[in-house]
């Protein structure tokens, strides 16, 4: 695992300490999950996305 610095404004770190605190996660934890979520959630939309556009394609024949 590699370390990174990242720089958030303080209400959002004090919001994500007592989430996690209330999820019994470290920060860390907590901001991987995020992030990870977040990431699922683009790939998500792009093959929503995909998957409209080759419906939409099918529709015009």
């Amino acid at each position: 695992m590699r370390a990174t610095t990242i720089s958030l404004p303080d209400d959002l770190i004090r919001r994500t300490d007592r989430l996690a605190k209330k999820m019994k996660l470290s920060r860390n934890a907590l901001i991987a999950k995020a992030i990870e979520a977040f990431i699922a959630d683009q790939r998500d939309a792009e093959i929503t996305e995909q998957l409209n556009q080759a419906y939409a394609h099918d529709d015009g024949r």
